[in-house]
């Protein structure tokens, strides 16, 4: 390589999406064009052909073995094989400021906390404005309730969606029966708040 690999700051994907998936278990999909970089790392390549899936993996592994080296094999099995690196749990310690806690929501794609803007407008599971106000809510309701806590991103999200099963949705926000909730996914939760230019984490 023209620049030695433990020089090159950056690691590209396909170096460690073996590992991502053999070491902790998480599933990759790409969307790509005419590159067959990941055709020897893939489990399943679906081509699409005048706006219909075919399996084609078998055909995209023959290419890929037809053009293989054993340097390029042994730096694939070399890459699946060498520790992923550390996964650390996001503890959030503030999604915004007290004086942010104005939230209001102009559209199904933007909220705001303050003068701040939240633009979820790419999360494309949220389809109405009622989720929205829902999402907004439950992050002001988790900045509330953080108290200096050392719970996880994922701690926090499962016992909020604990509170809607066994109390409702009403209970983001008590003292006003808001009644036009629609209950979005933990997903999109998560997605909102990594999207807040506010959210500090431990």
């Amino acid at each position: 390589a023209l620049v030695a690999k433990d020089k090159e700051p950056i690691t590209p994907f396909i170096a460690k999406v073996r590992a991502l998936y053999q070491q902790h278990g998480v599933s990759s999909v790409l969307v790509i064009g005419g590159s067959g970089d990941y055709f020897d790392v893939a489990d399943k390549v679906v081509a699409m052909e005048a706006f219909a899936p075919r399996d084609a993996t078998q055909e995209a592994h023959a290419i890929a073995a037809h053009f293989a080296t054993p340097e390029g094999k042994a730096a694939t099995a070399a890459a699946a094989a060498a520790p992923f690196g550390s996964v650390t749990q996001r503890v959030p310690a503030c999604i915004c400021q007290p004086d942010l806690e104005k939230v209001a929501v102009r559209s199904k794609g933007v909220m705001s906390f303050g003068d701040q803007d939240c633009d979820i407008a790419s999360v494309e599971q949220v389809v109405e404005k009622s989720q929205t106000k829902a999402i907004a809510d439950t992050l002001l309701f988790l900045n509330r309730s953080l108290g200096g806590g050392n719970k996880t991103v994922a701690q926090l999200i499962a016992e909020v969606e604990g509170l809607w099963d066994t109390r409702g949705m009403d209970v983001l926000n008590p003292k006003f029966k808001f009644g036009h909730y629609a209950r979005p996914r933990r997903y999109e939760l998560a997605a909102a708040l990594n999207r807040i230019r506010t959210l500090k984490l431990r």
